[in-house]
């Protein structure tokens, strides 16, 4: 079984409140699901996350945070207003208009945290068409 580079307690801890029942099952699922992506991620950027997250403590760290606030953001709206990116209250018209940020409550790894890894930068790849390899002679 592959490794999840955080736990529910993580999840916890960086929420500041303990999980329901239904949001601890969703979160252990949600955290083997982004962490799969991670490695899925780093594998296409040519990032052996594995053996990276064993050789070096804050890149683990920032794997773990990715982890914490991807699945956050799946989870956050399961009560009330949290999770709302605009809300709107009226007192005695008794209205209360609010636009979720994530309505479909699916996990995302956002573009600031692919960049926290390293995963978001361009990548220049090329192929040799001649078949010569470090060949500079043909220049």
């Amino acid at each position: 079984m592959a490794t999840v580079y955080a736990t529910v307690s993580d999840v916890e801890i960086m929420r500041g409140s303990s999980l329901t029942v239904a949001e601890t099952s969703k979160a252990e699922a949600l955290l083997q699901t982004v962490s799969a992506e991670i490695r899925l991620r780093g594998a296409s950027h040519g990032v052996d996350v594995e053996t990276k997250v064993s050789e070096d403590d804050d890149f683990a760290d920032v794997v773990k945070s990715v982890c914490v606030n991807t699945v956050n953001r799946a989870i956050s709206q399961t009560s009330g207003t949290e999770g709302m990116s605009q809300i709107s209250q009226t007192a005695l018209g008794y209205t209360l208009q609010g636009t979720f940020a994530n309505p479909g409550n699916a996990y995302y790894i956002s573009k600031n945290d692919l960049l926290r890894l390293g995963f978001g930068k361009q990548q220049f790849r090329g192929r040799d068409i001649y078949g010569v390899e470090g060949d500079n002679d043909n220049a």
